[in-house]
C-alpha cells in the first residue's frame, strides 16, 4: 500500500549540472511517503534512470545502473527486514494468545476436574452416612429383635416351668421312684409313655401321693427319661455299658418304644460286631483292614459333589445288612429297590434288589471301574472311577460325558461318599481287632529289626518265638472276641 516517489535534487544545466542529475538521481533520491505524492505514476528508480540515461555519458550511465540496482537492492532488503519484523511480531502475538487461550483452557479444565471431584467427594460421604445410618438401624433391629427373641424364649421357658409345675407326674417304676412332667412323657408321639399320659385312656393311681405304677424295672429307666427332657437330641451313651447290661437297656428301651430313636442304628452295629468278631478270629490282617473300612460305614450316602446324577440317586442312603455276595457284604437303599455289593467279577455297583447276580457280568445302574483284588469297603474306592448309567444321570450330563470302561456308562466326575453312622473304637468288638492289628504291626517290626539267621535261630530254639506268640496271640484274641 505504499507509494514511492523519486524527486531530483536539482535542476540546473551543463555536464556538471548534468552529471550531479544523474548523480542526484541514483543517490540523492529520497524514498518518502505521502498522501498526496507529487509524482502518482507507478515509476520506478530504474524507469526514470532509463529515462535520463541518454543524457549521460557512457561511464556515467553505467555508474547510474548500479547506483539504482544497489538502491533497489537495499530497498528490497529493507522490505525484507520490515515484513519479516511484521511476521515475527505477528508470531509472537500468536504464540502469546495460544498460550494464554491455553493456560485458560487449563484454569478451565482444573475447575471442572475439581468442581467433578468435590461433587464425587459429596456423594461418597453421603452414601457413606446413609450406609453407616443403615448399619445402625440394622444393628439397633438386631438387638431389639435378640431382645424381643431372648424375652420370648423366657417366657416360653418359664410357662413351660409353669405347665411342668401345673403337670407334675410323679411314677413308680419297678419300686423306684421318678418325677417330671406331662410334656416330657408326652414329647415324642407314638411311644409307650406318650400314649399312657395322653388323655386317651383312662388311668389311675396307684397310691395316696400320687403316683404312677409301671411294672418294669427301674434301673435304665433314668437314661429314657433325660433323652425325654433333651427332645430326643443327646446321643446316650452306652459305651461304658457290659454286653449284659446293653442288652437289658435294649430290652427296656424297646418296650417303651424308644429303641429306633435312641439306637436307630442298632440292628446295623450288631452287624458290624458280627463281622469284626469273625475278622478277629479267622481273618489274615488284610480281611481284619477291610472289616474295620466296613463296619467304620455302616451306613452312607452316595451323590455326585456336581450336578450329575438324577434326584433318585442323589444323596441315596445305604446301611449295611447281613447278606453277603461274592464274600462281601450288601448295603441296601433306605426305602428304595436298589442295593450296592460286590458282583461276579468283583466291581461294586448299584442295582435293583431282584437283579441281583452271584454270577455272570452284569452292568448296574452305579458301578466302579476298579475290579479284581481285595475285598473292600465302598468308602476305600477312588472317587473318580464311579460309572453312571442314563436312568441314573441327568440327560444333558450324559449326553456330554466321558465314556468309562462300559461304552453304556459315563464317568461320574467326583462321587461323593458321605459315613453316617458307624462303628469307632469306642465300640469294644473294634477295639479288640484294633489291638489286634496293632500287635501285627508290632510283631512286624520286630522281624525287620532282627537278622534273618537270628530269626530261624530264635524261632528254632525258643518256644516263645514269633510265630508261637502270633498264635498265642491269635487265640487269646479269639477268645477275647468270642466272649
Amino acid at each position: 500500500g505504499r507509494r514511492i516517489i523519486l524527486r531530483p535534487s536539482g535542476t540546473t544545466t551543463g555536464r556538471r549540472d548534468t552529471r550531479d542529475v544523474g548523480r542526484g538521481v541514483a543517490r540523492g533520491a529520497s524514498v518518502t511517503q505521502t498522501k498526496q505524492p507529487r509524482y502518482r505514476s507507478h515509476c520506478h528508480a530504474s524507469s526514470l534512470a532509463s529515462s535520463m540515461s541518454g543524457m549521460l555519458p557512457n561511464k556515467q550511465q553505467k555508474r547510474s545502473h548500479d547506483d539504482v540496482a544497489s538502491g533497489k537492492e537495499e530497498i528490497a532488503q529493507r522490505e525484507r527486514e520490515i515484513l519479516l519484523q511484521v511476521y515475527t511480531d505477528g508470531c509472537i502475538h500468536q504464540v502469546a494468545k495460544i498460550l494464554e487461550d491455553a493456560k485458560a483452557e487449563a484454569q478451565k479444565a482444573a475447575a471442572e476436574i475439581l468442581e467433578n471431584a468435590k461433587a464425587g467427594a459429596q456423594e461418597v460421604a453421603a452414601k457413606i452416612v446413609k450406609e453407616a445410618e443403615a448399619v445402625g438401624r440394622n444393628t439397633v433391629k438386631a438387638i431389639t429383635k435378640q431382645g424381643h427373641e431372648a424375652l420370648e424364649a423366657e417366657r416360653i421357658a418359664m410357662a413351660k416351668a409353669n405347665s411342668f409345675q401345673a403337670g407334675r407326674v410323679l411314677l413308680n417304676v419297678g419300686g423306684k421312684n421318678f418325677e417330671t412332667s406331662l410334656d416330657t412323657l408326652r414329647s415324642i408321639p407314638g411311644t409307650y409313655l406318650e400314649s399312657m399320659f395322653s388323655g386317651r385312656h383312662e388311668i389311675t393311681q396307684s397310691d395316696a401321693k400320687g403316683r404312677y405304677f409301671i411294672d418294669r424295672p427301674g434301673k435304665h429307666f433314668q437314661l429314657i427319661l433325660n433323652y425325654l427332657r433333651d427332645s430326643g437330641t443327646v446321643k446316650v451313651i452306652t459305651s461304658d455299658m457290659t454286653a449284659g447290661q446293653m442288652k437289658a437297656f435294649m430290652v427296656e428301651a424297646g418296650f417303651y418304644g424308644f429303641l429306633d430313636h435312641m439306637m436307630p442304628y442298632h440292628a446295623q452295629e450288631v452287624i458290624g460286631e458280627s463281622l469284626l468278631r469273625r475278622a478277629c478270629l479267622t481273618g489274615t490282617r488284610r480281611e481284619q483292614q477291610t472289616a474295620v473300612a466296613q463296619v467304620g460305614a455302616l451306613v452312607f450316602e452316595i451323590g455326585s459333589t456336581t450336578p450329575f446324577l438324577t434326584d433318585e440317586f442323589q444323596d441315596m442312603r445305604f446301611v449295611i445288612t447281613d447278606q453277603f455276595i461274592n464274600g462281601a457284604p450288601v448295603w441296601d437303599a433306605v426305602g428304595g429297590k436298589y442295593s450296592m455289593y460286590r458282583n461276579a467279577i468283583d466291581h461294586m455297583q448299584v442295582t435293583i434288589k431282584k437283579e441281583r447276580h452271584v454270577e455272570g457280568q452284569p452292568v448296574g445302574t452305579i458301578m466302579h471301574e476298579k475290579f479284581g483284588g481285595p475285598i473292600v469297603a465302598p468308602t476305600e474306592l477312588p472317587p473318580n472311577q464311579w460309572l453312571s448309567c442314563s436312568h441314573a444321570t441327568l440327560e444333558s450330563q450324559y449326553a456330554s460325558g466321558e465314556r468309562g470302561l462300559f461304552t453304556k456308562l459315563v464317568r461320574v466326575p467326583a462321587m461323593r461318599i458321605t459315613v453316617v453312622h458307624g462303628l469307632d473304637a469306642g465300640n469294644p468288638a473294634m477295639a479288640l481287632v484294633l489291638q489286634k492289628l496293632a500287635v501285627h504291626v508290632d510283631d512286624s517290626d520286630s522281624a525287620g529289626a532282627s537278622d534273618g539267621d537270628d530269626r530261624s535261630s530264635d524261632s528254632d530254639s525258643d518256644s516263645d518265638g514269633d510265630s508261637d506268640s502270633d498264635s498265642d496271640a491269635s487265640s487269646g484274641a479269639g477268645v477275647v472276641c468270642a466272649e
